[in-house]
């Protein structure tokens, strides 16, 4: 019985991390297609090379993968639920001993 449900759990999880990835792969198709678009509009606006406009491009785009993401605001939630939680919890194990 615990083999078939671990199993499941297995599978499961197996599924939900291919559709992330699937996602995720998704995604970065439809970014480097915009900026694709975007260095095109810039090349025939500005005059500059396609090969320096990709450089740019390379350059922001690693300045922004490699930002701190502590102050992002979804993070931040995320650990105030989480504290929240904790404390909550917590109050109810010692009202519990009290009772």
């Amino acid at each position: 019985m615990m083999d078939t449900i671990s199993e499941k759990v297995l599978q499961a999880e197996i599924r939900r991390q291919a559709f992330i990835a699937a996602d995720t792969l998704k995604r970065k198709k439809q970014i480097n297609a915009s900026i694709r678009r975007t260095i095109i509009a810039l090349n025939d606006v500005t005059g500059l090379a396609q090969t320096e406009l990709e450089n740019i491009a390379m350059q922001v785009t690693r300045r922004f993968e490699n930002r701190d993401r502590f102050f992002s605001i979804r993070q931040q939630l995320l650990w105030t639920a989480t504290g929240g939680a904790i404390f909550i919890l917590i109050g109810l194990v010692i009202g519990c001993m009290v009772f």
